[in-house]
């Protein structure tokens, strides 16, 4: 069956020949562009109008595009929604063919997924699931313009995150990259959460069944690597207690770590240690002591008495101390060795500021291993059968040595011509032995609970409006001295 090209309210839009084309590539958001014609005249050899079979000149009438720029956009085969999205842009251009004149309107489209992109979020969460955080931030942000709760797998716990105005999108993709979820939202306006181990393609390649025109096999090893480092944020010290004496001046304290989190200050004038108020430094107000996260100054507030000769100050504390972890596959180091000269060794480097433990860290560099510490397979084929990027596709193909589950990538669709699409695949091997699937099912299997920026401080900005009234009031002050017009100064003075 032919493609349609539709809006929101299942009416056909005119499509050029050939013009429509569309991209799905996970971890990118989709585009659909495609060429729509609005006749406007066609002129007889003597210069007039060409007249409908029923009667009238065949001439439209005002401006009048096929669908404007915001709206919803569909492209469908028969019941079938293959993309959905809105339109980012068009461009119209006055054409004229031969007899025929025309406005021609050339559109670019982006999938639902950039619904995620037009908010802000700011808040925190606490003791949730990442699924619990997902729908959080989909009620309060999302919902109103239209999108509902998918498929939203409740994944593992975050026992603390915090976003200081970061777009859905971002949200939901620092959640992926901690559970190994994907997230998207789908033709139907639906937001969805789900392990990538569920998401398996309804068709497969194998040596019975090959439903494709062409296909290409490449093995790189442009990401391969089997020694990985990540370089994380800092993890915190165990606690700690430092002492600082006064002299009379001194009003910034340096610690011998920056502060990872809230410290408790006591002073002890000679009288023994009393407690003294704690704040963050440009949040808090009328404290007696302030800090930073990331800084090692604790700070006396200027209305305090500055602590003298024989004053001790005590700062109880956790440090930070920067992560650098470093993993390594010695069986893959070892067979490289032996396929080439040297050493073996494919070294590289990760950086996440976002993990402040050592072991999640090493997670993340695990991570790696898993996904490029084997030498990839990349499967391209061309197909006229739809599917969907994200899935995991069964490809085993004898003849040249496929075997196993394929992430695909991307999929690239085109007009052929003559109304029927055809579609480009691009597919990548997991490791050698488990695949894809394996790995993002491990990965769910961990049941750990995740720590996120718990020290990050939360600023949350409020705009207040105040009303202000003015009046204005005249007071008359009369003077029996003489009165004086100065007119090349504009200047009134009097005389008493």
């Amino acid at each position: 069956m032919a493609y349609t090209v539709e809006n929101s309210a299942g009416t056909s839009l005119p499509v050029k020949a050939g013009s429509l084309s569309f991209s799905d590539t996970i971890n990118r958001r989709g585009t659909m562009t495609f060429v729509s014609e609005v006749i406007r005249f066609i002129e007889t050899e003597s210069g007039g109008y060409l007249e409908a079979e029923g009667g009238g000149i065949i001439k439209s009438v005002g401006h009048n595009p096929p669908i404007e720029v915001g709206q919803d956009i569909y492209v469908k085969d028969g019941a079938t929604t293959l993309w959905g999205g809105t339109v980012e842009e068009y461009t119209e251009t006055d054409v004229t063919e031969g007899s025929v004149t025309h406005n021609r309107f050339t559109y670019r489209c982006i999938d639902f997924d950039h619904l995620a992109s037009r908010r802000l979020v700011a808040a925190s969460y606490t003791d949730m699931s990442a699924g619990a955080i997902v729908e959080a931030v989909r009620a309060e942000y999302l919902a109103d313009d239209g999108i509902t709760a998918g498929g939203i797998v409740e994944g593992p716990k975050i026992v603390s995150i915090n976003f200081n105005y970061v777009t859905p999108e971002s949200v939901f993709g620092e959640l992926t990259q901690i559970t190994g979820y994907t997230w998207y939202i789908d033709v139907d306006k639906s937001l969805n959460f789900l392990p990538r181990d569920q998401m398996l393609c309804d068709w497969s390649i194998t040596d019975g069944s090959r439903p494709y025109r062409s296909i290409s096999i490449t093995k790189s090893r442009s990401k391969y690597r089997n020694t990985q480092y990540v370089r994380a944020g800092f993890d915190l010290t165990l606690s700690r207690a430092e002492s600082k004496d006064g002299d009379g001046e001194t009003r910034a304290f340096l610690l011998e770590y920056k502060v990872g989190a809230a410290p408790t200050v006591t002073v002890d004038t000679g009288g023994g240690a009393t407690a003294k108020t704690v704040g963050v430094l440009g949040v808090d107000l009328a404290k007696q002591f302030y800090y930073s996260i990331g800084s090692n100054v604790i700070s006396q507030d200027p209305s305090e008495t500055v602590l003298l000769s024989g004053h001790t100050l005590e700062v109880t504390y956790q440090g930070q101390v920067p992560i650098l972890v470093k993993v390594e596959d010695e069986d893959e180091i070892a067979d490289r060795a032996a396929v080439e000269t040297g050493t073996g060794v494919y070294e590289s480097v990760a950086q996440d500021s976002t993990i402040n433990d050592d072991e999640a860290a090493t997670d993340r560099a695990l991570g790696f291993l898993t996904q490029y510490g084997a030498i990839p397979v990349v499967v391209s084929y061309e197909t006229d059968t739809y599917t969907t990027s994200g899935c995991i596709q069964t490809i085993s193909l004898t003849d040249h040595g496929l075997s196993g589950g394929y992430l695909i990538e991307s999929v690239d669709a085109r007009d052929r011509g003559d109304g029927e699409l055809r579609y480009r695949v691009k597919a990548l091997s997991g490791r050698a032995v488990g695949g894809w699937a394996e790995f993002f099912r491990s990965l769910i299997a961990q049941g750990k609970d995740f720590v996120i920026r718990e020290n990050e401080v939360l600023i949350i900005l409020r705009n207040t409006r105040d009303t202000v009234t003015v009046s204005e009031s005249a007071v008359a002050a009369t003077s029996t001295g003489d009165a004086v017009w100065n007119t090349d100064e504009w200047n009134f003075s009097v005389w008493g």
